[in-house]
């Protein structure tokens, strides 16, 4: 299984470009996705139906992105 959720999505979905037509935003917004290791909490429920992953891993990955420096 893959470890990062987006890379994991995109998969499913058929890839990255794909993903971000299915859900409205533009690629370029899922490759941040890919690069943070999370999808935006605005965007997880969007996400979870397109690709049958269940909420609760979107946001588990959330919960466990590095915390910015203040």
């Amino acid at each position: 299984m893959e470890s990062n959720i987006v890379t994991r999505a995109a998969k499913l979905a058929g890839n990255k470009s794909v993903l971000a037509r299915l859900v409205g935003v533009t690629p370029q917004a899922v490759q941040q996705w890919e690069a943070s290791g999370y999808v935006p909490p605005n965007s997880i429920e969007a996400v979870a139906k397109e690709t049958g992953i269940p909420e609760a891993e979107f946001f588990a990955a959330y919960r466990q992105r590095p915390k910015k420096a203040a």
